[in-house]
């Protein structure tokens, strides 16, 4: 317990590079703003924004929390230091890597619908777990307990060991720095070879928003950063090290990743999708009705569909077309209830119609079972209609204004 490191108080040159370090950091959370601000726009609704916004403050509070450290670590003890980097960095880490694996698993789910339809594979069952851990309730509560988990060998480590709290920042025990570093580094190894492993296992259908790439950007960018720290890690105790900081530029630096490569981006599409909002042609919803009701309209639409996560909605449009016009292999009103409608529905529109319609629709379906009444007999060509509009609704403000920029829309 009696070696410890002392490092130099960074002054001149360095304390203003740590002040202009801070400055970029704090500044970083302003797109993080608008990236939360516009979350239900096409380019950022998809990466599972509310994930993503998370891991990124996480990410900011880790580097905004090293800079004002790394200028004041005479003003705060061992312990305490550790906790700070240790959480916001193990919490950054989880937190992305469960906002690519959510993302990923939404792409799975893409995929097992366009089976389920095309192919008529029966995979209802998996359909409906995959849909159920993907609910916002179940997410939140996985984030927590897998949190939980991921950060408790860093309070292991720290409260096992004898009591740091004696010793400020600028000479902590190596002993702690022994136990913690090779901890920090395993943690962050763990985590940028399973994103990395997550992103080339997306989905091969039309990515539209770029997810994969940028997700296989970032994880090729964490694995550079861990590359350069890591001779600094094990030079930590020479002299040019630490009188340079190096360390903690480097790991200021990996703090930005997120921002980098999943923020400012995103943030860019909108306004620019903002300004080709104002020249394109909408269309009305009789236009894209007449579309879809071709052949090749509507085998464009739905390809197009795959890459919006959107690909259940245009199933659901033609089926629910099918059925109001009678045609002669429409799906009855119970396929298309068990299909689209109810809570548990393979290719479910909860996504795309109000919640309070779709409970309208069930309480009559199951208050119909109740009293014996078959719904192929209680509903007319006229029953989903509500429903059809609400859809056709979104479909013309919502996909279709990106489908006329896209080339298969062109």
């Amino acid at each position: 317990m009696s070696n410890t490191t002392s490092q130099a108080i960074p002054h001149g040159y360095l304390s203003t590079l740590i002040v202009i370090d801070l400055f970029i950091c704090s500044l970083m959370c302003l797109p993080l703003l608008l990236y939360h601000c516009n979350r239900h726009t096409p380019s950022i609704r998809y990466r599972k924004p509310n994930l993503m916004s998370i891991a990124a403050l996480w990410s900011s509070i880790y580097s905004i929390s090293r800079c004002v450290i790394e200028l004041n670590q005479s003003k705060i003890n061992c312990t305490a230091m550790t906790l700070v980097y240790g959480v916001s960095l193990q919490t950054t880490l989880m937190a992305y890597f469960l906002a690519e694996l959510s993302v990923v698993l939404t792409f799975k789910l893409t995929e097992m619908m366009i089976r389920y339809n095309e192919k008529h594979i029966t995979q209802q069952g998996a359909l409906i777990k995959l849909q159920y851990l993907l609910r916002n309730r179940h997410l939140t509560i996985a984030w927590i307990v897998i949190q939980l988990v991921w950060n408790t060998p860093l309070f292991v480590i720290i409260y096992t060991g004898p009591d740091y709290t004696m010793y400020d920042g600028n000479n902590c025990p190596l002993e702690l720095r022994n136990r913690f570093v090779p901890l920090s580094i395993i943690q962050y190894s763990i985590i940028g070879i399973a994103t990395m492993r997550l992103s080339y296992s997306m989905s091969k259908v039309v990515d539209n928003f770029g997810l994969r790439i940028a997700f296989q950007r970032c994880g090729r960018a964490m694995c550079l950063v861990l590359l350069c720290y890591l001779p600094f890690s094990i030079l930590h105790d020479e002299s040019f090290v630490l009188d340079s900081h190096l360390e903690f530029f480097i790991a200021a630096f990996g703090g930005q990743l997120i921002h980098l490569f999943h923020i400012i981006g995103p943030v860019r599409q909108v306004f620019k999708e903002k300004i080709f909002d104002q020249n394109t042609f909408k269309g009305t919803e009789g236009i894209l009705e007449a579309f879809l009701s071709t052949e090749s309209g509507f085998n464009a639409f739905t390809e197009f569909a795959k890459g919006e996560y959107e690909y259940e909605a245009v199933v659901a449009w033609k089926a629910l077309a099918d059925f109001k016009a009678g045609t002669d292999d429409c799906l009855s009103a119970t396929e298309i209830y068990q299909t689209h409608i109810y809570l548990q529905a393979p290719l479910s529109l909860r996504r795309f119609i109000s919640a309070n319609l779709l409970e309208r629709y069930e309480t009559a379906y199951e208050g119909n079972t109740k009293y014996g009444i078959h719904p192929d007999v209680a509903h007319d060509s006229e029953s989903f209609n509500l429903i059809l509009a609400e859809l056709m609704i979104y479909l013309v403000y919502s996909t279709l204004p990106r489908f006329q920029l896209h080339p298969l829309g062109v």
